[in-house]
């Protein structure tokens, strides 16, 4: 068996993604709901930009809309 660290499973894209990534407000909320699971188990959710490779940030309450933004390239993703 092989250990591998959870950031190198992420594959990087084809192409170059979007400035500004729509996400539906279910599948928002389908992700609360498995973050929840996760957090009672001691497990973290932790969305990352698949471009950049690093974990992006969480805005709070949102910004029109935006929920994640990431610290390297300043994409955004909106919830519609």
């Amino acid at each position: 068996m092989t250990d591998i660290a959870g950031v190198d499973t992420i594959q990087g894209l084809v192409g170059e993604p979007p400035r500004k990534i729509r996400i539906s407000k279910d599948i928002i909320r389908t992700a609360e709901k498995v973050r929840g699971v996760w957090n009672r188990n001691h497990l973290a959710f932790i969305p990352y930009c698949f471009k950049c490779r690093v974990a992006v940030n969480w805005v709070q309450p949102p910004e029109d809309g935006v929920i994640f933004r990431c610290p390297n390239c300043k994409r955004e993703w909106e919830v519609v």
